[in-house]
């Protein structure tokens, strides 16, 4: 958000009116309503400033410099979609205007539109070419594109031009951190927040360092900064409670909010039998995505489980409930992982619904002799991430090929034509086409409760076959996600999973190389 705020405090500034291209001038009672959104904008109250940015173009509409204002508030809010909706018009109207194609840039990569992002920040470069946001602009769309060497050759230039900027030092680190260089990622880093105690980025790549270390007193001490890197609100903010930090909870009810995403959600649920060790789970509330609502039930039992609709963005019908404590579910390893040692040796987490387990057992039984094996290729919520964490479903044909098994698409999305592509090549993966795994992830989980096997890229369906306790192959990056470590090929998470990592970055050809050669030796001691 600073460097957000930086471009409005550049944008707007307390010259008007002033002209504009197309002779558009900013009346002086609107100017002063501009100065009262800059001042919220610089307070952190984005909601506001956007009202009055919003009011401002119904008087004055298409202005460039209201709709860059307003699309650098959104941006800071995270409605990344919105912010491109205002900054193009804005781009539009002062073509190449500096503060523009780099605000636009910022958004088109949050949007995952990555080589837009990095054409848009050239041309701003293009007519301001010391500007240093613009460069880390581009730095940073060559970094997501895996332009690896440019991108490390751009964040140097920048530290030669500007040696004792802290946040440029921070970028270098992230930049190690992302291609694998851990010892001079956590130099940088480490000096980065120490000098910027406000820096997001910098203290985010830090407390991923240190997890994937498995330094876990470390990294827990800055999993807090997982908010504000996704430009989220924790929801424990938002209520006048305090927060449990481990203390007796005898006669103390409690609310746990469940984290952002399934996968995230799923895997800190592992926590919640050991935190019932420590409460009376009947004065437990576990506020949940409400797609989870009852697997949670059928699962923790005595439990109140309380749904809450992330989908739709709204939580009209959720219903506080009275509670002493609270605490984010992502917080409980604060508590109750600090050690390897505390990680759960249970294999299976959740129970399925039996009526539906039957029904999906009869049709993988369907399909014919052979093990049925979900597989699903792409993971990564955002584009810059799902270009790392994801694979080509035509680079599996080998996997595919291997006799003894029948596979099962796990992918969520629009994969028809990728299926099409294999069935063309006398390669078969069965799909069921009323199953979707967005709107309906239970019948996913069991679908995959009676699978004899999952191999997938890291997405929402390897926690649940983890959580499920059924036998998963998770293939990783090279920079594994933090959750997934560094080394080993045992996932302290999940006791039910293997990790199959990258040698080295981008090299999916040799972890499904050596899937197949795995599958043929399991498909051998079956004859």
């Amino acid at each position: 958000m600073g460097a957000m705020l930086r471009l409005c405090n550049h944008v707007i500034r307390s010259s008007y009116p002033m002209k504009l291209a197309g002779n558009q001038a900013i009346p002086p009672e609107i100017s002063a309503d501009l100065r009262t959104a800059l001042a919220l904008h610089r307070d952190g109250k984005l909601d506001d400033a956007v009202r009055i940015y919003q009011s401002s173009l119904r008087r004055i509409p298409g202005n460039a410099v209201v709709l860059l204002s307003l699309g650098a508030a959104l941006l800071g809010l995270g409605r990344t979609r919105d912010a491109v909706a205002s900054l193009e018009p804005a781009l539009t109207a002062r073509p190449n205007h500096p503060d523009t194609c780099f605000t636009l840039a910022e958004a088109y990569r949050a949007e995952g539109r990555i080589e837009e992002a990095y054409a848009t920040a050239k041309a701003g470069l293009a007519a301001r070419p010391d500007y240093l946001q613009g460069r880390i602009a581009m730095a940073d769309a060559l970094l997501d594109m895996g332009r690896h060497e440019e991108a490390r050759a751009a964040f140097e230039d920048i530290l030669d031009d500007y040696p004792s900027d802290m946040t440029v030092l921070g970028k270098l680190g992230v930049f190690h951190y992302s291609v694998g260089e851990f010892d001079a990622a956590e130099t940088k880093l480490s000096m980065a927040v120490a000098a910027k105690p406000d820096d997001v980025e910098a203290h985010w790549h830090l407390a991923t360092l240190y997890l994937s270390q498995r330094r876990w007193n470390e990294g827990w001490g800055l999993y807090r900064w997982r908010w504000p890197m996704s430009k989220t609100v924790a929801q424990e903010t938002m209520i006048s409670l305090p927060k449990w930090t481990g203390e007796n909870l005898s006669g103390k009810r409690i609310i746990i909010w469940g984290e952002q995403g399934l996968g995230d959600e799923l895997m800190f649920a592992t926590c919640v039998p050991d935190f019932l060790e420590k409460a009376t789970p009947d004065l437990c509330v576990l506020a949940c995505d409400q797609r989870l609502a009852a697997i949670f039930g059928r699962s923790f039992k005595d439990v109140h489980i309380q749904p809450m609709d992330r989908q739709g963005n709204t939580h009209s019908s959720f219903q506080m409930p009275v509670c002493d404590v609270q605490i984010a579910a992502g917080d409980l390893p604060t508590i109750l992982r600090l050690h390897d040692d505390d990680f759960p040796s249970v294999r299976c987490r959740l129970t399925p619904d039996p009526t539906r387990a039957a029904r999906w057992r009869k049709r993988l039984d369907d399909l014919g002799l052979g093990l049925k094996v979900g597989i699903a290729w792409r993971g990564g919520a955002l584009e810059r991430f799902r270009r790392c964490k994801s694979s080509k479903l035509s680079d599996w044909a080998e996997v595919l090929a291997t006799p003894g098994f029948q596979f099962i698409n796990l992918q969520y999305g629009d994969c028809a034509m990728e299926l099409a592509a294999l069935a063309d090549n006398e390669l078969l993966v069965h799909h069921f086409d009323d199953l979707d795994p967005v709107a309906d992830p239970e019948g996913q989980m069991t679908l995959i409760s009676k699978l004899d096997l999952v191999i997938q890229t890291s997405n929402a369906s390897a926690h649940m076959a983890g959580m499920l306790g059924v036998p998963v192959w998770n293939l990783v990056p090279y920079v594994a996600d933090w959750r997934w470590g560094l080394e080993t090929e045992a996932c302290l998470w999940y006791p039910a999973m293997r990790l199959f990592r990258q040698p080295v970055l981008g090299d999916w050809a040799s972890v499904l190389e050596r899937v197949a050669k795995e599958l043929r030796a399991i498909a051998a001691q079956k004859i």
